[in-house]
This record gives structure tokens, sequence and C-alpha cells, in this order.
């Protein structure tokens, strides 16, 4: 049986006080001649705006209710207890004890959930109120293990819930609850099923790579590499698929984008990018690895955050949201002393003067673009769909209806006039990994220069062509269809030619158009639009 690793202290024991935060070296203070505070002090006090926006989203009976909390009992609340003692709030906290007391009243149901107990619970360590509790939580994690990975567990296996099992297997070592050798071993060996030739991990055998899973994967080792060292059976297993580990770490160096979770080659995606910096967090803090090559990963995820933390102290749309920024921004360090107040009061005025940068959405009255002419699906290939290296030379098409688009034609296509279509269920053509091609034209009366803002609702990726000139791509794949892809235009008076690549990895072939002033009213000039 393996026991607890003697030698591994909990690093939340000494915490005990409000905006106490566990010590850690201090990270990069800016460019040099920056005045601003440090950058250490400004994360604590976006942590403790944070702090303040969960605990005043709380339920009346101390729960916190998220999207999965009707499934899955106590997940969202033991995530967000987790993160209040991570935060340095006290255990006695009002709203901490409320949640505590919400929690141990709900069994755990789910992987997330037992293992988001068992991070809570270790932070109060050995209270006899949460350790039968913690007891439960690792039973049933032990208990709905199969083939050495986890699932929801009802749903298949995937690499995000074997990385929260293994953290929570670890809270309850370090619990002292008892270990058996063949959980660590049978996961040593089958995690690897989910590993790229190029190094990267999936989440499903079916998916694609993305770092956040990488990197939630190469915490996951962090954490067998732990429990390793008292068992030899483990390390021999690991010692094998050393090189496998180093692809997986060089994966994830070259792809490094704080604000982007990358996905597959040359893409990223949008879906857990709150999720992806907390992997990063959590493989980072148990390897003790302050860089990825020549990245300083936290202070590029750090300056990230404070750039887009909302004024409530929220960030992103989702409670989960807000829990993964302050897991990853706890480890800023609290330097005090008697200038603390000014440094505060300075950091709140140069944060109010300098809110996150935030574009104008369209208004409601500005209508959406109807008439189109479609081109497609061009069929391409697993993470080579046809985007980046169509068919055809995106820049000599021209949006005439009897013109070819490599060897298919343009044929006529009416979009939604009050949201997005699906190109598929328009034209009948159903295909993935595949690209089409949406076209519509532009005429600028009069004599005066229009300046316009183009916004596209999509899932995966674009190219946007105005008269064959290229203004802006990207790949955000795997994501919530919305409408936040914005490119400016410049139209000259007379004809111009707009033309789009829309990218289907999977789902629906989502687009829609609206075209709308810069600050988001509708335009004021008669710009007419539609098909030749």
């Amino acid at each position: 049986m393996t026991r607890v690793f003697p030698a591994l202290l909990s690093p939340l024991a000494a915490v005990a006080v409000v905006a106490t935060l566990a010590a850690r070296p201090a990270p990069a203070q800016g460019p040099p001649g920056d005045d601003k505070p440090p950058l250490s002090m400004r994360v604590d006090r976006a942590i403790t705006r944070g702090v303040e926006h969960l605990l005043s989203i709380q339920a009346a009976d101390g729960r916190w209710l998220g999207g999965y909390e009707e499934r899955y009992p106590g997940g969202y609340t033991a995530l967000v207890c987790f993160t209040l003692r991570r935060s340095g709030v006290r255990p006695d906290a009002p709203g901490l004890a409320r949640g505590r007391a919400a929690l141990l009243s709900r069994p755990p149901q789910s992987t997330y959930g037992a293992a988001a107990r068992l991070l809570y619970y270790e932070t109060e360590g050995n209270d006899p109120a949460t350790t039968a509790a913690a007891r439960v939580a690792f039973d049933f994690l032990l208990e709905h293990q199969r083939g050495g990975l986890w699932g929801y567990p009802a749903d298949p296996l995937d690499m995000s819930n074997v990385q929260f099992a293994l953290l929570g297997l670890r809270a309850g070592a370090l619990l002292g609850f008892e270990l058996p050798d063949d959980v660590l071993r049978s996961c040593a060996e089958a995690l690897w099923s989910f590993q790229a030739e190029d190094g990267g991990f999936l989440y499903a055998p079916e998916d694609n790579r993305t770092a956040g899973i990488t990197a939630a994967t190469l915490a996951g080792l962090a954490v067998l590499e732990e429990f390793a060292v008292e068992e030899r059976g483990l390390a021999r297993i690991l010692k094998k698929h050393d090189k496998d580990r180093q692809r997986a770490h060089a994966w994830l160096v070259e792809r490094w984008d704080p604000a982007r979770d990358a996905y597959g080659t040359s893409a990223w995606t949008s879906r857990f990018p709150f999720a992806f910096l907390w992997a990063v967090e959590r493989y980072g803090d148990l390897t003790e690895l302050k860089r990825l090559g020549e990245h300083d990963w936290y202070a590029d995820g750090a300056q990230h955050l404070l750039s887009i933390q909302h004024s409530n102290g929220s960030f992103g749309e989702k409670l989960e949201h807000t829990a993964f920024a302050l897991l990853f921004l706890r480890r800023a360090v609290l330097s005090g002393g008697p200038d603390i107040e000014e440094l505060y009061a300075r950091i709140d005025a140069d944060w109010n003067e300098s809110p996150p940068a935030t574009l104008p959405t369209p208004q409601s009255r500005v209508p959406w673009l109807t008439d189109w002419l479609v081109a497609g699906p061009f069929l391409g290939e697993r993470d080579a769909t046809g985007l980046v290296e169509p068919p055809f030379k995106p820049a000599r098409l021209r949006v005439k209806k009897r013109a070819k688009v490599g060897r298919k034609s343009w044929d006529e296509l009416t979009l939604p006039a009050d949201r997005w279509g699906d190109l598929e269920a328009l034209t009948g053509r159903a295909a993935n990994q595949a690209v089409w091609v949406v076209g519509t034209c532009l005429d600028v009366p009069g004599t005066n220069e229009l300046e316009a803002a183009l916004w596209l609702d999509l899932e995966d990726g674009w190219r946007v062509f105005l008269d064959a000139e290229e203004l802006a791509s990207g790949r955000r794949v795997a994501s919530a269809i919305r409408g936040d892809v914005h490119v400016p235009l410049r139209l000259a008076p007379g004809h111009h030619e707009l033309w789009v690549l829309v990218e289907d990895v999977g789902g629906a072939a989502a687009f829609g158009a609206r075209l709308a002033a810069p600050d988001g009213a509708p335009l004021a000039d008669a710009l007419v639009v539609g098909r030749p």
C-alpha cells in the first residue's frame, strides 16, 4: 500500500486570515520604468475583488449554483470553497462556513465533485467535521476508476476528469488516506493512449489535442511522480515514458499563449480558457517550473487576467471562470508594509481609469446580412480542414453568380434575418473537417469614405477578404458560437466584394454577419449589401 508521501506538506496549512496568500517567489514586476504598483500587489487586489464577487453570489442556503449543480450536487460549492481557502479566506468566515455546511449535506456524485471536495477538505486539515466526508469522496474516486482512468463517471473516459481525480487522490493522501498501488500504476500505464504523435494530449480519443489538456495531463503526471518517490513499480512505468512526457512539455512550450488555448497544430479554442490557465499553474506549481521555455508563464498569465477582470470582480461569464482565474492568481506574494493602503488606492484609481478594454457590440437595431452566395463544402483532413490551404486561391475569387470557386460554383444563400445560420442545414450538405466560402457585395454611394465594423458569428476558424485583400483570420476551434469576431472596414465609394472562408471542424457550420458603425450603432450611410 502506498501511504501519504511524508516529505510533502500541505501548502495551505498556514493559511489563517483573509488576504494572507501562499508564499511564492515574487513574480516579475514589469518593464524598467514602469511606475505601476508591483504586479504582486495588483494581483492581490484582483484576488480581493474576485473573492468579494464569489461571496456576493452565494445562495441563501450556502451553495454556489452553476450550470451543472443540479446534475452533480455540491461540485460548484466545493470548487468555490476550495478557491476561497486558496485565496486566504479564514475557515470560520461566515460565507465559507455556510458553504461547508451545505457541502457536507450532499455526497459526491461525479469525479469532478469528489475531487473538488477533497481539494477543499484538505485545506481544513484533519478537522473531524470534514475528515469523514473526505473519506467518502476518496472512496468514490477509487470505486469509479475504469481501465486506470476516470470519466464523469457515467460518460466516456477523458483526461480532464483524470487530472481532477489525481489531484483529489493527492489531497486524500495528504490527509493520510492509504492509496492502493495498482490505482496509480494502472493510471500511469493507461493515460498515454490519449497522447498524439506530436506530443500533445487529447481530451478524448475523438478530439484534438489542446494546450489545456496537455498541461492538465502533465500536472497529473507530476502527481504520479510524487507518489513514485516511494513506489518503485510506479517509478519504472514513468521512467519508461519519460521521453513521451518530454514531448508533451515541448508541445506545450511551443504553443504557450495565456490568452489562447492551443488546439491542434495551428488553431486555438476558447471553450475552457480559465481551466487551461489553472492547469498550467498546477503543472508549474507541482514541478516548481518557473518558465515554459523562455516564457515566465505566471507573469504572462497574471498580466492577461488582470486585463480582462470585470468591474464586479468576476472573470469570464461563468462561476467556474472566476474560480479558476483566482486559483491561478493566488501564487502572488502580499508584501504589506505601512504604505499598503496608499498602494491599494493607486491600484484602484488606475483600474478605474483604465478598465478592461471592450469593443462596442452591435446594437439590436443593426440588421443581419441575409443575401449571400455560398460554395462548398470543401473537404479536408483531420487538423487540415482546408482553411489554411484550400483547393483554390482565395485572393483570386470573384463574387459573381457564374464564377467558379475551385471546381465548385456559387449558389444563392439566404441567411436568417435574426441570427446566425448553419450552412450545412441551409444547403443540405453535411460535412465536418471542411471549409465553406460565403460572399456578398457592398456598394458605397456618394463620394465619402465609409468606416464600418463587420461582426461575425462563428464557431471555428475564419478568413475575411475584401476586394482580394485578406483583412483578418483566426482559428478558434471547438468553441461556443459567438458574434465576437470584429473586423474594421474602410470602404471607399463604389463597389466592393466581400468573402469569408468559414471553417467547420465539427458541430454546426455556423455563420452570421452584421455591419455596424465603429461604435456599434446602425450605419447612417445608405450602404447597399447583397448578391450581385
